[in-house]
């Protein structure tokens, strides 16, 4: 039985035997009925192939949409959850059949590199068209070489040298990250355990593998002393241990030689090693590492005034002593780019500037620097014309898994749900504690109305530490029928440190206004935020910034919400459509039906990406246009 089934109408016979040869050459089992002709009955062999694949490609065209043997294949593939829709000539699926993304093929030549057939690849390769759950109900089994490197515990006379022993373990993930075959569980879930008493057996579950490094870091003055040990997680059986010790001139050699042990050890698991060092050796200052072990920690916790903002002042101090140290440029430019989405600030063009020098200043030293050309191409960006953005961005980054969160965040800025979470689900897959992805997860979940799904990434994402998955859920919340429980909810937030997060409200008052609006959809408190928004903005006591838009993204507030955008040139304009334009919610609809949404898409770039990339779950040309002109719809 083959792994694809492929539906389609006879007068597209070409292109999908263009399509199955492409499929074939890239590993798939492909099944498609070269006679296949409407009006004919349902065929035994037809049926046993399509109940035995695993995905049914259905091929929708202006032909095949008058075609009812298509139709019957499509809603089978739909009810048994394996549906993956693509469009050959641009022509939108029938009603009943919008709710799945349709891939745009109406451009594809053949070329397997070409961006559609690429995204179909993606698809395909989906670990599961359902939520990850951390403990699975039908276990997979772990692969024979993973690992999960734990935080490395500190055993410094300071206790306050946590930083460099959390510092020691992610490097060594990083030095492990680049031997091929080795799997390795991102640093947010291996340091999720960071304090925890919590038996080796139940970490090898929840992260799904065979073996956990465990550690420990004793630094005083110059001397350092690592010792570490290799668990065989399914019985806490110790592999192998070995201590290490070497000065702060020699720590990169350490660490280097801690990944090369484990190698090692994995090797008859691993096939061949890579000849060559594992971790890198990112500078000879041993003050500059320092203040960067220090910076990397606060800025992986995202939020809070100690966190970012402290962040940026250790690292231009370590670039300050070594203006060679790429890595701490790097991660420069990613703290002020990231700086304006979790902290209120009144500098967000200073922010997005100084990202630009850091990332300029890694280019300068290493040309090949990925996360330096992602950053300039972020931070240089106004937030609108997403056509040369999004060429840009895809340019300067690798169709990686590596990338699979912001590759995933490209796409469900401009409301192609569908696509953004097979990204995502991989991200989350690669680091399944992160409350990051849980959260991005939640945001597709809610836009395709998958309302509990949704429900239980966003409590999973709080879990894990990423508390701006309490403003969706308090949404969804009201729309389940609490609003009173969703309201406590919010206020619990700003009392407990909300100002911080959105400081250009002013008080506690227009935050209630805010909640009221949002949950009540109270037509006065929506009139009272607009009005703070606009006074506050046009006396330049405040600038807009996405989270002032996000307040007036709903149709009463739709003119202003367009107006500000046009006007302020901020790469964090777009995360107002990421979270909240694609909602099922009335406040998201009411935008989207506004008379003058057709016209802002336009203006800024929205319809020509869906025409160069594919077309928003939501929206859809009309039958026999391209969208072009306004000649399109939106749900």
């Amino acid at each position: 039985m083959a792994d694809i089934f492929i539906s389609y109408a006879r007068t597209d016979r070409d292109k999908v035997l263009e399509l199955a040869s492409a499929l074939s050459g890239n590993g798939y089992d492909v099944w498609w009925d070269r006679e296949i002709a409407g009006g004919i009955e349902f065929s035994a062999a037809i049926e046993r192939e399509l109940i035995a694949a695993k995905t049914v490609v259905v091929a929708w065209s202006e032909a095949s949409l008058q075609s009812h043997w298509v139709r019957d294949e499509a809603d089978f593939a739909r009810s048994a959850n394996k549906l993956l829709p693509l469009s050959l000539d641009g022509s939108s699926p029938p009603l009943g059949f919008r709710q799945i993304h349709a891939l745009d093929f109406k451009d594809w030549d053949g070329d397997p590199s070409h961006r559609a057939f690429e995204e179909l690849i993606a698809s395909l390769s989906e670990p599961e068209r359902a939520l990850p759950d951390i403990e699975p109900k039908v276990a997979i089994a772990p692969k024979p070489s993973s690992i999960a490197v734990l935080p490395f515990t500190n055993m410094s006379p300071d206790p306050d040298q946590d930083y460099f022993s959390d510092g020691m373990a992610e490097e060594v993930i990083n030095a492990l990250s680049t031997v091929p075959g080795l799997l390795i569980p991102g640093r947010t879930s291996c340091f999720s355990f960071k304090g925890k008493n919590v038996d080796v057996r139940e970490i090898g579950r929840a992260l799904n593998v065979k073996h956990v490094l465990e550690g420990s870091v004793r630094k005083q003055g110059e001397r350092v002393r690592i010792t570490t040990q290799l668990v065989r997680a399914s019985d806490g059986f110790q592999m192998w241990s070995e201590r290490y010790d070497g000065t702060l001139d020699n720590v990169f050699d350490l660490q280097d030689q801690i990944a090369q042990a484990i190698v090692g050890e994995l090797k008859a698991l691993l096939g061949t090693t890579p000849n060559r060092r594992l971790a890198k050796k990112l500078t000879d200052n041993n003050e500059a590492y320092d203040l960067f072990l220090r910076a990397r920690g606060l800025l992986n916790r995202f939020w809070g005034d100690e966190t970012l903002p402290r962040s940026i002042e250790l690292l231009e101090k370590a670039v300050a002593l070594d203006p060679d140290f790429v890595s701490a440029w790097e991660l420069l430019a990613r703290a002020n780019l990231n700086l304006p989405l979790y902290v209120a600030v009144r500098d967000e063009g200073a922010r997005y500037e100084a990202a630009a020098t850091a990332a300029k200043r890694a280019l300068e030293i290493n040309p090949k620097s990925r996360s330096a050309q992602t950053s300039l191409t972020y931070s240089t960006w106004g937030g609108s014309d997403f056509v040369h953005f999004l060429e840009e961005i895809q340019a300067s980054m690798v169709p990686s898994e590596k990338f699979a969160s912001v590759h995933g965040f490209q796409r469900l800025m401009i409301g192609r749900i569908s696509a953004a979470l097979t990204y995502f689900l991989k991200a989350l897959e690669q680091d399944p504690l992160s409350g990051l992805s849980a959260y991005q997860v939640g945001q597709c979940y809610l836009s395709q109305s998958k309302f509990a799904l949704a429900e239980e990434m966003f409590r999973r994402a709080i879990e894990g530490g990423f508390g701006g998955a309490i403003y969706p859920l308090s949404n969804l919340i009201a729309f389940n029928g609490d609003p009173d429980a969703a309201y406590d909810l919010i206020m619990n937030v700003y009392d407990a440190g909300g100002y911080t997060y959105a400081s250009q409200l002013g008080s506690r008052e227009p935050w209630d206004a805010l909640c009221r609006a949002r949950i009540y959809d109270d037509p006065e408190a929506q009139d009272l935020v607009e009005n703070a928004i606009v006074d506050a903005v046009r006396n330049k006591r405040e600038p807009i910034n996405y989270r002032m838009l996000n307040a007036l993204l709903c149709e009463r507030s739709a003119e202003t919400f367009f107006q500000l955008y046009r006007e302020h040139q901020s790469p964090a304009k777009p995360a107002s459509f990421a979270n909240e334009l694609w909602h099922p919610f009335p406040r998201a609809r009411g935008m989207r039906q506004h008379p003058g949404f057709k016209e802002f898409a336009e203006e800024i770039g929205l319809v020509g990406a869906w025409q160069e990339y594919g077309w928003s779950d939501l929206a859809r040309p009309e039958p026999g246009t391209d969208g072009s002109n306004g000649a399109w719809v939106i749900d």
